[in-house]
């Protein structure tokens, strides 16, 4: 796969071989990962003809002052990383498709809510986004970190949603209903996720004004579902992304 001009976060566009279509699909990666966890997404929207563009989320810098996230939009990883994919946004200037995964999700809607819709076909969300942060970072604890006592996961779960951002909940239900009508969502849900369940997700889509396309995985996890459940994802996401780009 060939790349070329490099954007901030280490970004990098990838060129469909025959590219088919103007709009071009944005990849934000979930959360401690990084824009490697897109390898083999970006060979599936190439066959479609669409460019792709990745970036990292997270760098060393952000390791390193993990105690003190904060940036000059605000507190938390919430605020860092939306205002990385503001950055994104604007600097790809031609029409374009979010696809963003479980809780970072919840950053890219914040990020289209910043740019106003400009220029933005699409999203895609997959496993996310939630405004049940405590909730979800209890399960993840849980169910990843496997701390089941539930007097030391209850305080992490606490420090969490510190660290992500404690009105994160109150910001991502705002940022959904300024979803403009009509826009165009699929919301990939997994039937079997311990981290963010589907009841999650369809609370907070429940009052939108987006006209949300649900794909439910019943027999998906977390983030799996376009690996190991290909047969109903693929096809989904194939005539959604042609209709909108």
């Amino acid at each position: 796969m060939n790349s070329g001009h490099v954007l901030p976060w280490s970004g990098e566009i990838f060129f469909a071989p025959k590219r088919q279509y103007d709009t071009a699909i944005i990849l934000v990666h979930n959360y401690g990962t990084s824009k490697k966890t897109f390898k083999y997404h970006i060979p599936f929207f190439h066959q479609l003809g669409f460019d792709t563009i990745v970036f990292n989320l997270d760098t060393p810098a952000d390791r390193r002052r993990i105690f003190f996230p904060v940036c000059k939009t605000g507190w938390g990883l919430r605020s860092i990383y939306t205002q990385r994919i503001t950055d994104i946004l604007r600097m790809v200037n031609r029409p374009k498709i979010i696809m963003s995964l479980s809780m970072p999700a919840s950053c890219a809607l914040s990020a289209a809510v910043t740019c106003g819709f400009s220029g933005i076909r699409a999203m895609v969300c997959e496993c996310g986004p939630s405004a049940q942060l405590f909730s979800c970072a209890s399960l993840l604890l849980r169910h990843y970190f496997n701390i089941r006592r539930a007097v030391i996961r209850i305080p992490f779960a606490a420090l969490l949603q510190i660290f992500w951002h404690p009105f994160h909940n109150v910001l991502t239900r705002k940022d959904t209903a300024a979803i403009p009508e009509n826009f165009p969502v699929l919301s990939v849900r997994s039937g079997l996720d311990k981290i963010i369940p589907e009841k999650f997700i369809a609370e907070l889509f429940q009052n939108t004004k987006a006209k949300v396309t649900v794909l439910r995985l019943p027999s998906s996890g977390h983030l799996d579902g376009f690996h190991f459940a290909s047969e109903l994802y693929r096809p989904v996401l194939t005539e959604f992304l042609i209709q909108h780009a």
